[in-house]
């Protein structure tokens, strides 16, 4: 019931307000009518063209790929190119046309398949448009020859050469200077040592070899103790002591020696002799053992700082040589395939417009009209009618 009554006041109210929705109609198809025959159609043509982009074929080194983008996207990069003022001021200086924000409207350029590029330029007229089309892909395809054609490109990739080339020459020198400081680097420009070693590995060599030394007169000394005692205890013949081990090249050449020495068979003269050796060896043994750790030391840090050097001098040579095979390939390639805007297919005029008709925009106005009626009926109605009469309902209880 309730539904019956909401239909009939729908009802009721379209036929007392008639008038206000007939009104509104009127005017949207007017005004829609009005402006069909001042707005002229438009038209559309479109013009394809090419982005035509050097096959190289070396491979670079994951390490480089950072520095050289082989993946660049020229088509997007052109497309942006083709968008700006300085080709929209190529493309209208002989049609008598000035560049804004409308006539840059007027053109679109969007991608299609992997290389192409569509060129759509919008007109009074199908010739204006084919006109505007054609005259834009020609100053697109200037423009692309002049700011990326082979001497710019050279020139970009030879700027980064000098910019790699520098980074190279800078950890070569680095790397050279630690060479001649340390003397790190067989064969080393500025340090050649004799026998082709570092001076601080012949002074590790040296003092290791002089540890070794003492460390044999000191088991010798210790030998010859540990014979005395055997043979004051009894166990050994004094004359089974093995004397001739003090022919030892460091014990013969200690001042002690050279001094009067006790008679072989004045075995404790000999034990305290040389257990005083023993201590004095033993004093050198470990001076020069604390010497020999401390050179190795220092080594270690001279070849990791040497390693590390000479891996940032092979890091800065990588981008380095990458760019020398580039170069190598604009020089021989690109004359060959070079980077280019070719224009694929041309614009033609068309006789059909893009806009619509004026009896469709009359349909669409007309539909409009009378939605927009409706609705202004149903709202006089609840203002200017029920609204009053329920506040007055209201105040009155």
């Amino acid at each position: 019931m309730t539904q019956e009554l909401n239909i009939t006041n729908f009802v009721q109210t379209l036929r007392r307000r008639w008038l206000l929705i007939a009104l509104v109609l009127l005017a949207t198809v007017g005004a829609t009518f009005v402006y069909s025959l001042l707005r002229p159609p438009t038209y559309q043509a479109r013009a394809v063209l090419r982005v035509r982009v050097p096959q190289f074929q070396w491979n670079i080194d994951p390490a480089v790929q950072r520095i050289i983008d082989t993946k660049r996207d020229w088509r997007r990069e052109f497309m942006l190119l083709g968008q700006t003022k300085t080709v929209a001021e190529r493309a209208v200086a002989g049609l008598n046309l000035t560049v804004d924000k409308n006539l840059l409207a007027r053109v679109t350029l969007r991608a299609e398949s992997t290389d192409s590029i569509l060129l759509d330029a919008a007109g009074p007229t199908a010739e204006d448009a084919a006109q505007l089309a054609n005259a834009w892909a020609d100053a697109l395809q200037k423009t692309v020859a002049e700011q990326y054609g082979v001497d710019l490109m050279y020139q970009e990739v030879t700027g980064l050469g000098k910019e790699f080339k520098t980074r190279l020459d800078s950890n070569q020198q680095a790397l050279e200077a630690f060479k001649a400081e340390t003397g790190q680097g067989v064969g080393s420009s500025t340090t050649i040592e004799a026998a082709g070693l570092e001076p601080d590995q012949k002074e590790l060599n040296a003092k290791a070899a002089l540890q070794a030394d003492y460390q044999v007169a000191l088991d010798a000394v210790n030998r010859l103790l540990s014979q005395i005692d055997e043979a004051q205890n009894g166990q050994r013949p004094p004359t089974a002591i093995a004397w001739e081990m003090l022919t030892n090249d460091i014990l013969q050449a200690r001042v002690a020696l050279q001094a009067a020495r006790p008679a072989y068979t004045d075995l404790a003269a000999w034990k305290t002799f040389l257990q005083g050796e023993a201590t004095t060896l033993q004093e050198s043994v470990t001076w020069f053992n604390s010497d020999v750790l401390k050179l190795q030391a220092k080594l270690a840090s001279e070849d990791s700082r040497l390693y590390w050097l000479t891996q940032q001098r092979n890091l800065a040579a990588d981008p380095y040589l990458a760019v020398q095979r580039q170069l190598h390939e604009i020089e021989y390639q690109t004359p060959i395939d070079p980077l280019a805007v070719e224009i694929q297919e041309r614009a033609a005029a068309e006789m059909a417009s893009r806009s619509w008709s004026v009896l469709l925009r009359i349909v669409i106005a007309g539909a409009a009209g009378l939605i927009a009626g409706v609705w202004l009926a149903l709202l006089w109605d609840f203002v200017f009618e029920r609204r009053p009469q329920a506040v007055s309902a209201h105040a009155a209880r």
